[in-house]
């Protein structure tokens, strides 16, 4: 369970969920229960039981630090999920640049990031 939540939480959890989810409004995605089946995830059931055990150490070191997590859109300049994210490319063997460069591009991406707020007319 650890090393889903970490993963849930990572560049490419949200990027599952992200492309899986409906978009009706600019930086929002919503996943009806019945499209859960089809978001993708790691069998981490098939994972090296060495793997989940680091995968757990590393989600506890993370919890401990009691930091909170920025949204989703300002994912790139967010030191909490930068951890998570080296966390989880480790579990799943990829290149910390690739997790970097994914995370550059998602934040940028115009349906992700977080619209200008409307300035209210004075009447």
């Amino acid at each position: 369970m650890k090393a889903f939540a970490l993963w849930a939480n990572s560049i490419y959890g949200m990027v599952s969920y992200w492309a899986t989810g409906q978009r009706t409004q600019p930086g929002r995605s919503i996943m009806l229960i019945k499209a859960i089946t089809r978001s993708k995830c790691p069998m981490f059931d098939k994972f090296d039981s060495n793997v989940l055990d680091r995968a757990a150490l590393d989600f506890d070191g993370i919890a401990r630090a009691t930091l909170p997590l920025r949204p989703a859109y300002l994912a790139a300049d967010d030191t909490v999920r930068s951890m998570i994210n080296m966390a989880v490319s480790d579990m799943l063997g990829v290149p910390e640049y690739d997790h970097m460069t994914l995370t550059r591009l998602w934040c940028s991406e115009p349906s992700v990031r977080k619209p200008p707020r409307k300035k209210r007319r004075k009447d």
